[in-house]
C-alpha cells in the first residue's frame, strides 16, 4: 500500500468543540491508519504546551504546532521558530496602549497580562484552561520576562483597532477568526508551510497528502493539498474550498472519512 499522510486539526476536528471529548471511533481510526502504514500528524494553532496529554497519548507520528512555527516528528524537533524578545516586548506594550486583550503562546507556557487594566472573557477562560501552564506578564516589562511565539487577540469596542491592525499587518501574518478575534503568527509561517516542510522532509508526493479541518485558521492547509476535508458543521467559507466533507466529530466523522478514502 502506498504511504499517505493525513494532517489533522485539533479543535473541532479531533476534539469536539461542544463536549471537549475525543470519540473512541477517532482514536481507533488513527491507530488503524498507522497500522496500515500511513502517517498521522497533528497540525494545530496550539503551541506545544497547549496540547493536552490526552491527545498526545493518541501517539501521532508528528506535530506541527503554533501554525507552522514548531515541527516535531517521531521524537525529534525539526523546526523551532521563536519571535525576537524585543518584538514580544513591543507587542505587549502596544496592546496595553491600544486596549487589546490577548494571550501570548510560547513553547513552554502561555502568557497573560494581568496588569493591562482590561480583559475579555475569552482570555479569562483561556487562562483558566491553561491552569499551571499559564504565566503572568509582570507590570514592569523586560525582555527576559517575555518569550512567546504567536498570540490570539480580541478587539473590544474601545480598542484602537485601526492602529493595531495596521501595525500587525506590517509585522505578522494575521488570521481573521470569529467575533472580533484574530490569530497572529510570524510572517512566512502557517499551517500550510509547516505541512509542506514535513511533506518534503518525508518525501511524500503531494497527491498522497490529506488535510482535515473545520475553521478559518485551517484554510491555508486545506487549500494546499488536493485531498482537503471539511468536518461536518464547518462554515461555508471552509467547506467551499474542500474536495470532501465528512460528518461531525461526534458522528464519527474522522473514522467515516478515513474509511471513505481507503486509509482504514
Amino acid at each position: 500500500m502506498e504511504k499517505k499522510i493525513v494532517f489533522f486539526d485539533i479543535d473541532g476536528t479531533i476534539i469536539d468543540n461542544d463536549t471537549h471529548k475525543i470519540p473512541e471511533s477517532t482514536r481507533e481510526a488513527i491507530r488503524k491508519m498507522r497500522r496500515n502504514g500511513h502517517i498521522a500528524v497533528v497540525n494545530t494553532g496550539r503551541t506545544w504546551v497547549s496540547i493536552d496529554q490526552e491527545l498526545k497519548e493518541l501517539e501521532f507520528d508528528g506535530y506541527i504546532c503554533g501554525c507552522g512555527t514548531y515541527i516535531w516528528y517521531q521524537g525529534e524537533w525539526l523546526l523551532k521558530k521563536r519571535l525576537p524578545q524585543k518584538l514580544c516586548l513591543e507587542t505587549v506594550q502596544k496592546f496595553r496602549t491600544w486596549r487589546v486583550p490577548a494571550f501570548y503562546e510560547g513553547y513552554d507556557g502561555v502568557y497573560f497580562d494581568g496588569y493591562a487594566g482590561f480583559t475579555d472573557k475569552r482570555v479569562t477562560q483561556a487562562k483558566k484552561e491553561m491552569g499551571k501552564r499559564a504565566k503572568e506578564i509582570p507590570e514592569l516589562l523586560t525582555e527576559e520576562a517575555l518569550n512567546f511565539d504567536k498570540f490570539c487577540l480580541y478587539f473590544l469596542k474601545d480598542s484602537s483597532k485601526k492602529e493595531a491592525v495596521s501595525w500587525l499587518q506590517k509585522n505578522f501574518f494575521c488570521i481573521q477568526r470569529e467575533h472580533e478575534m484574530m490569530e497572529i503568527v510570524p510572517k512566512g509561517y502557517s499551517k500550510a508551510t509547516g505541512m509542506e516542510y514535513l511533506r518534503k522532509y518525508l518525501n511524500i508526493p503531494l497527491e498522497n497528502c490529506y488535510a482535515v479541518g473545520d475553521s478559518t485558521n485551517d484554510l491555508t492547509m486545506l487549500c494546499a493539498v488536493p485531498n482537503s476535508i471539511a468536518m461536518g458543521g464547518a462554515p461555508q467559507e471552509v467547506s467551499s474550498v474542500c474536495r470532501y466533507q465528512t460528518k461531525k466529530v461526534m458522528e464519527d466523522g474522522i473514522a467515516w472519512i478515513l474509511q471513505q478514502c481507503s486509509l482504514i
